[in-house]
């Protein structure tokens, strides 16, 4: 059968027009599965019939929210000493205009110098500012400044309140308050599209005392734009859950432009309803009237022609600039990782854009590279803005805001654009999974903005600290259990209406997937009310269903609306996973083949090695190019606005570990320091995991003017607090161009490093990612991931079976250890695996040669590699490989050792002998090699040979106790008590404390007839170690016995007295 037809005929079983089909009835009351025709998730109600009573209860309630919601704002801000405590100061340069507006001069600027009082008042030195301070002729223009005009009626609606009341910061926060009365008035709007009176209030009362809604730190700017879009989508679900006349849809039409309108002119982040409102208006809203489409077309037409006769002077501004500054500057700076990491984990296989203060200057370097690339060295100067117009002597303007908009041009837009369409070209991908966790994120906002409320300990025995405590436990439940909640929701909705739950989603995924493109969390907080609202619902519904069950005793349920139900909750679980999983399986495998072919090219472009300087600092290494690249030697010939770049790369033989590594820029260049960490994943291949890590370097100036620089401490005066120089500001490094320094990674992984190289990159790259790039491509991630994914492929790693690890000590049978100071640890693989002996050999003595210092890593790999030789029965091999190893061994045993033992194992015993000598040389005390050695040397001589390759080893090391005292012994053991004695008082020499070497004096001397010297030194020992009690004894009878058979009595009775005390 057809796919289209099964399809056709599932939906069919669907039933979605089934009308009043039972679910379940209980006596008096009956739940059923309602016919969707446009009418609302709740039974429909004439809103024209609603009973009097019924409109002031809803009154009310309403009054009720905003009064609750307005007494917790003011108690909460009684308790912090600064409003909108926001260090973006371009929220309050903008206000010029409102200013001259309030004193009626129109929405114009003016040098605000020369106006007594009203520079302070611009940077919130002073509180108000008194109009009549403005002389009867002064120098102004009007607003042209595309950057003020974006937010053209923002400055209208203050400037309107300062005309009515006087200019006062004041009433900032009493606009800022009212903003949030209308978001709680929208909420309580949107409740009540789908719950009753009573739990949307209760609802309504807990979003709006949240966390997010309740944080006064946001500046009314960024504020802004939350009661625009909150309304829009309250009208936007009034109009496609709701049937409507046809007057009342072309009159909701009308609104609806004018509110986006105004919404664009006081927040430019209002734009991302019209796509939604073009589609409900268009063609999903609900209209009672013939001729459907023609409705729909008129609206249309009237949503637009509102929208773009009160958006007109703006949109005229920004084509000054090129239209697309806004639109580069929300997506590039989104990219940044600092930002990107509130939606995505750290460690990414790539990046495009370099850590940089705002962001400002990456994307600016980023663009202005793509222009030069292209052959435009044109400035990409932007003639309109203020910073421009004070440049050029124009003061009758804004206060300065941003030095980057100076060259925010049309050029900037042009190639911004170019460069935001390659984005999408190569990694479009990214930016769905991106929009998906921004949905998920959204679950935790309350969490987040949680430490921005007061403790309740602030309002004691208050209500307010009883809520406070409420909200705290709410939110972490939420955080928790909020998508959940939303979830079921949308799957219990879906089973009732299918096409209601759809459209919900739609607008759930629209609205809070667009921040994704720059998550900062003051772009969304205003979305943290969706999943209290989930369970407001969820709860309602619950309690309707438990008290139909429960308090009625007689329950009718109908087998075929269960089935239909849960078939359309089916279908919608069903279309909402593959609405995840198809756009982004499809992007992703479209994505592979993009990014491979770019990775393709970049490994096909030219090279030059570039010689570096090696250092160690902080347990990192620290490569430093000898001289200036040749991409960055013009730095100090470059006029400012014009960037230095290069592309290079780092080459490592990763072994499959991952890699962290920092790109360094001088510190002290506040301004411009892109300073970069990035983790390079390593490639698990079959051979050495060759890696190369591809980066661009960006050397930035954007300082056009000396007079900037106090202009702009003066306006953003928190800066003054990382430059610490007293010195004049033409003498100081913040602002100066960056300047590019080297790069850094963990000491442990420098065995890895195998070269830094310069490459050429054409016009074939037609983009510069910090990628890495392996030689065997199948390692290359060509995607981003997300934590879940993460988890999973992290469970994957866990759960599969384990490499065979290859430090092959278990193979090795002498377990004595050498207590070396090692710089590296090594990984549980070889660090250069080969086919050969050789061909390892030949790799270590060329890293030798540059490195002299990874003599000791490379004993220990060809020692690694030996054991695997071992282990493989080819000991020849892994004897050959322990000599090597011996060459660069200047103080280390186990390359003796390890050979000794292998021609111990092969019958060698003089060549293992000697071997074993040798490690004894360099490190004595090995106890299992020295037995070893002694057993071997026994079964060909005597004790007197282990004696003389002994006293060698103690004259190489005449301090160490054991090799002295093995010596001794050994002397003991073939009769040369006189030589014995001297080895023992030479290692007393070197060690007068230890007991063991003056009991051996005692036995020396008494064997060889001076029992009175014996006899002090034997007590001596209990002076230094008490513990030898009994060993002492035991000496002082064996004396005694020794001395009595020689006749020696006098002598042996003072060796009785001893061994009787």
């Amino acid at each position: 059968m057809p796919l289209y037809k099964m399809l056709k005929k599932f939906l069919k079983r669907c039933d979605l027009n089934t009308s009043n089909q039972v679910l379940f009835s209980t006596g008096k009351t009956t739940v059923r599965l309602c016919k969707y025709s446009g009418r609302r998730i709740l039974p429909e109600k004439n809103l024209s019939r609603i009973p009097i009573n019924a409109f002031f209860c809803e009154f009310f309630l309403i009054v009720l929210l905003l009064s609750a919601q307005l007494y917790v704002l003011l108690s909460f801000a009684a308790q912090k000493p600064v409003l909108m405590n926001t260090p973006f100061q371009a929220s309050f340069s903008l206000l010029t205009p409102a200013v001259l507006f309030a004193g009626g001069y129109g929405l114009s600027t003016t040098d605000t110098d020369e106006i007594p009082g009203l520079n302070d008042f611009i940077l919130r030195k002073a509180k108000s500012f008194d109009v009549k301070q403005f002389p009867d002729s002064f120098d102004k223009q009007p607003l042209t400044n595309p950057l003020g005009l974006d937010h053209l009626y923002f400055l209208y609606i203050i400037g309107w309140l300062w005309r009515l009341f006087g200019v006062h910061e004041f009433l900032l926060v009493y606009l800022y308050f009212f903003m949030r009365l209308c978001c709680g008035l929208f909420i309580y709007g949107l409740c009540r599209l789908g719950t009753s009176r009573i739990f949307s209030f209760l609802t309504s009362l807990l979003i709006v005392t949240s966390p997010a809604y309740m944080d006064l730190d946001i500046s009314p700017r960024d504020f802004g734009k939350a009661p625009f879009i909150l309304a829009f989508i309250v009208v936007g679900l009034w109009l496609v859950l709701r049937s409507h006349s046809s007057w009342r849809f072309l009159l909701l039409s009308l609104f609806t432009g004018t509110l986006l309108g105004i919404g664009y002119g006081v927040r430019p982040d209002v734009l991302i309803c019209l796509p939604m409102a073009l589609l409900v208006i268009g063609v999903l809203a609900k209209i009672r009237a013939r001729k459907r489409p023609l409705w729909h077309l008129a609206g249309t037409i009237l949503l637009l022609a509102s929208f773009f006769f009160l958006t007109r002077p703006i949109f005229q501004a920004s084509a000054l600039e090129g239209n697309h500054r806004l639109s580069v500057h929300l997506i590039c700076i989104g990219m940044l990782q600092s930002i990107e990491n509130n939606l995505l984990p750290a460690d990414q296989p790539y990046t495009l854009m370099p850590e940089g203060v705002g962001g400002e200057a990456p994307s600016y370097s980023i663009i202005k590279t793509l222009a030069q690339r292209n052959g435009d060295s044109e400035p990409l100067i932007n003639a309109y803005s203020s910073e421009y117009e004070r440049f050029s002597g124009k003061r009758n303007t804004f206060v300065f805001i941003d030095p980057y908009l100076f060259y925010h041009g049309t050029g900037y837009s042009h190639y911004g654009r170019v460069f935001l369409f390659r984005l999408i070209e190569y990694f479009p991908a990214d930016f769905i999974l991106r929009a998906w966790r921004a949905t998920a994120v959204l679950f935790q906002l309350n969490n987040i903005y949680a430490a921005s409320m007061p403790n309740a300990d602030a309002f004691p025995g208050s209500v307010l600290s009883a809520l406070i405590k409420l909200q705290r436990c709410l939110t972490d439940h939420t955080a928790h259990f909020g998508m959940a909640y939303f979830i079921t929701a949308l799957i219990g909705l879906a089973s009732v209406n299918l096409p209601a739950a759809l459209i919900i989603s739609l607008f759930f995924l629209w609205f809070a997937g667009y921040p994704s493109l720059q998550y900062e969390f003051r772009h969304a907080f205003y979305l943290s009310f969706i999943p209290l609202l989930a369970l407001g619902f969820c709860a309602e519904n619950v309690l309707k269903i438990s008290r139909a069950v429960f308090l009625n005793k007689t329950v009718h349920t109908s087998p075929l609306s269960a089935r239909i139900a849960l078939r359309r909750a089916f279908l919608f679980v069903l279309l909402l996973l593959v609405s995840y999983a198809l756009p982004l399986t499809i992007l992703r495998a479209y994505q592979h083949s993009k990014v491979t072919a770019l990775a393709e090219e970049i490994k096909k472009s030219p090279r030059s090695p570039v010689e570096v300087n090696i250092s160690f600092r902080d347990n990192r290494v620290v490569l430093s190019p000898q001289k200036p690249l040749q991409g960055l030697a013009a730095s100090e010939g470059l006029l400012p606005g014009e960037v230095n770049w290069t592309y290079a790369s780092l080459v490592f033989d990763s072994y499959g570990q991952n890699i962290p590594v920092t790109l360094h820029y001088k510190t002290d260049r506040f301004f411009n320091n892109f300073t970069h960490s990035q983790v390079l994943e390593g490639c698990r291949d079959t051979k050495t995991g060759h890696i190369e890590f591809c980066f661009p370097i960006y050397e930035t100036d954007n300082t056009y003017s000396m007079d900037m620089l106090p202009v702009f401490l003066q306006t953003y005066p928190v800066l003054r607090e990382f430059v610490h120089d007293d010195t004049s500001l033409a003498e100081q490094n913040w602002w100066r161009r960056g300047k590019f320094e080297g790069i850094s990674f963990p000491e442990e992984y420098f065995p890895f490093f195998r070269g830094f190289t310069e490459i050429e990159a054409g016009d074939s790259v037609p983009i510069l990612p910090f990628l890495t790039i392996p030689q065997e491509m199948q390692c290359l991630r060509t995607h981003k991931s997300g934590p879940w994914e993460q988890a999973l492929s992290r469970w994957k790693n866990n759960t599969a079976p384990e490499q065979p690890a290859l430090h092959f000590d278990t193979v090795w049978h002498i377990k004595d250890t050498f207590p070396t100071a090692k710089s590296w640890q090594l990984p549980k693989t070889p660090l250069l695996p080969s086919d050969s002996v050789n061909m390892l050999c030949n790799q270590w003595a060329e890293l030798i040669h540059f490195y002299p210092f990874l003599k000791s890593v490379a004993v220990e790999d060809m020692l690694n590699y030996a054991g695997m030789l071992k282990e493989k029965g080819q000991d020849w091999l892994a004897e050959e490989s322990c000599k090597i190893a011996q060459k660069w061994a200047d103080a280390d045993p186990y390359p003796f050792m390890r050979l000794g033992e292998l021609q111990e194992q092969n019958n060698e015993a003089e060549q293992a002998i000697t071997s074993y000598y040798k490690a004894l040389l360099v490190y004595p005390y090995l106890p299992d090699t020295a037995e070893r050695m002694d057993r071997l040397v026994l079964s060909l001589k005597d004790h007197k040979a282990c004696a003389d390759l002994w006293k060698k080893i103690s004259a190489a090391r005449p301090d160490d106790l054991f090799a002295g005292m093995r010596l001794g012994l050994h002397y003991e053991s073939a009769s040369l008590y006189s030589e014995a004695l001297l080895a023992f008082e030479n290692v007393l020499q070197y060690h007068p404390d230890n007991p063991d070497v003056r009991l051996s004096l005692v036995r020396c001397f008494v064997t060889l007839g001076e029992p009175r010297k014996a006899l002090p030194i034997l007590k001596s020992v209990l002076d230094i170690q008490p513990d030898y009690k009994v060993l002492v004894q035991q000496h002082a009878a064996m004396m005694a016995e020794l001395l009595s058979s020689r006749g020696a009595l006098s002598e042996a009775a003072l060796f009785f007295e001893l061994a009787a005390s």
